[in-house]
């Protein structure tokens, strides 16, 4: 079994090296970071965030950008898929490649 999903990461991982975006993809995944990272900023004044105390940064992110809810929609699946990729893109030290290769 682990040999199954050692071959399945090194399939996701040439997949996501080989990850060619559009201008116009590109300019949608940078909108969302910006939108994400501000949503998430604005819900770190709410008292609810202090039950994320003990998780890591990341997951502390992605609750916060929940908080609020003012996140992009993908209509396809109707789920807040930024507030998951961004916190991890940028703790990954990406931008909007790696945020497209998460969302993807």
């Amino acid at each position: 079994m682990t040999t199954t999903r050692s071959g399945a990461a090194h399939a996701l991982a040439g997949w996501a090296a080989a990850l060619d975006p559009s201008a116009e993809e590109l300019a949608l995944a940078d909108r969302s970071l910006v939108d994400t990272v501000a949503v998430g900023l604005a819900a770190h004044r709410e008292p609810v965030i202090g039950i994320t105390a003990d998780l890591p940064e990341e997951a502390r992110w992605a609750f916060a950008c929940h908080i609020l809810d003012f996140d992009d929609l993908h209509m396809p699946s109707t789920s807040h898929i930024s507030t998951v990729c961004v916190p991890v893109a940028l703790a990954l030290g990406g931008g909007a490649r790696t945020y497209l290769a998460g969302a993807g």
